[in-house]
């Protein structure tokens, strides 16, 4: 008493040490060691021998009471950060036998915080959480303690498991996408991105309907594992689905850099239609060039081409495709439409002349079409006068059909364009 009154924490200290010696009363022991062990916390800085003190008399204590001051000094080691991972451990029981469920939480949170293992902290988090949503009836509370545990140890399944099965029961998706998020961003080995990826897609997807966090979600999947098919499929939906044409477009040639050759066609023929929505008809016919490149025999490809012979701005790219198609499978009707086609389409009076002696030679040899030939050839030889051996074509055309008026006419119109005086002659 002397010593507490002059606040003489090292004397009461011995006095009590002193006592403790030549104490032979249980009961007087366990009041002695915890009177000591308070005065070494709240004054000495002593705590490593205080949680010596505390433990004796915890394994001495056997009423009510003597439990009830035991707990008192474990917990005042709890506010010591060298001694609050031993006495958590002692409260633990102590706690559980009281059903004093909240605060058993709190010490085994404290051990988690601790444990030196993963197994060891999945072990006390899943226990946290089952008490918290069990007997203390706050599923809110399990399912935080969980995500806590879950950002330090990622890599867990089976806390992955217990956090779907409780927000499942407490509709807590948003605190778990909340908190997935950032995990998934940390750099985690290959494997675990993926499988956190599309976990966390699908919880945004059918829970929280959140498509573009649920792509964000996949697209740092296929950062990580660029040919991982949920996630594809997931973002083609997605993107479709969101009438996002420009990264569908991209999603698909990023495919068809991993498909087999067997899936390219069909690839090629969704990133033609897409580039056609998000870029154009010039966009999507090089798409079906390239899709009738790799497959000369596929006929959606050639009709779609086909079908682009209409359009000024695709017109010469078209036909260009097409014309040793139809020249290859001598298919001579589709080939001078084919020619029709470049020629309407020519940049040059050189291009144009080109052409029509191309359609000249194909109607006449090919078509037995000898007014066409005729007409190409007249043109050709008018805008070319000093191709004298064409003029010779066409006079032969002109006796088989007895067309010697046309064939005056073409000459006249070749003869004014000529300006050498000899070949005039």
């Amino acid at each position: 008493r002397f010593a507490n009154a002059r606040s003489d924490w090292a004397d009461m200290d011995r006095v009590l040490s002193s006592r403790l010696e030549v104490s032979e009363s249980r009961a007087e022991r366990l009041q002695l060691s915890l009177s000591r062990s308070r005065n070494l916390i709240k004054h000495l800085d002593g705590a490593v021998l205080a949680l010596e003190l505390t433990t004796e008399a915890d394994e001495m204590a056997q009423d009510k009471s003597e439990i009830r001051d035991v707990i008192g000094a474990f917990e005042l080691l709890l506010t010591v950060e060298t001694t609050e991972a031993q006495a958590a451990a002692r409260l633990a029981p102590r706690y559980e036998d009281g059903k004093r469920w909240s605060d058993l939480v709190d010490v085994l949170e404290i051990l988690r915080r601790h444990a030196s293992t993963n197994k060891d902290r999945e072990s006390l988090a899943l226990r946290s959480a089952k008490l918290s949503e069990g007997p203390l009836s706050d599923g809110s509370r399990g399912v935080n303690i969980l995500l806590n545990a879950f950002e330090r140890d990622p890599h867990s399944p089976m806390l992955r498991h217990e956090i779907t099965r409780m927000a499942e029961r407490t509709n807590h998706w948003a605190r778990v996408s909340e908190a997935v998020g950032p995990i998934l961003n940390q750099g985690l080995q290959p494997n675990v991105t993926v499988e956190l990826g599309l976990w966390l897609a699908r919880i945004r997807r059918e829970h929280l309907d959140s498509p573009a966090g649920a792509a964000s979600a996949l697209e740092r999947v296929l950062a990580v594992d660029a040919v991982q098919s949920e996630a594809l499929n997931g973002l083609d939906e997605i993107y479709r689905s969101e009438g996002q044409d420009d990264k569908l477009r991209t999603l698909l040639e990023a495919r068809l850099a991993v498909v087999s050759d067997a899936e390219r066609p069909h690839i090629l023929e969704e990133l033609a239609d897409v580039s056609y929505r998000s870029e154009g008809p010039a966009a999507s016919l090089n798409v079906w060039r390239q899709l009738i490149w790799e497959r000369p025999d596929h006929e959606e490809a050639r009709e779609r081409i086909v079908g682009m012979l209409g359009a000024i701005e695709t017109m010469r790219s078209a036909a260009g495709i097409l014309e040793p198609i139809y020249r290859r499978e001598a298919d001579w009707p589709m080939l001078a439409h084919i020619l029709e086609c470049k020629l309407e389409a020519a940049e040059t009076p050189q291009e144009a002349a080109a052409v029509r002696a191309q359609l000249a030679e194909l109607y006449e040899r090919r078509l037995d079409d000898s007014t066409r030939a005729f007409s190409h050839f007249a043109e050709f030889f008018v805008s070319l006068p000093e191709r004298l051996d064409v003029g010779e074509r066409l006079e032969g055309l002109a006796r088989a059909a007895d067309s010697w008026d046309d064939y005056a006419s073409v000459l006249e119109r070749a003869i004014a364009n000529v300006t050498d005086e000899r070949l005039r002659v």
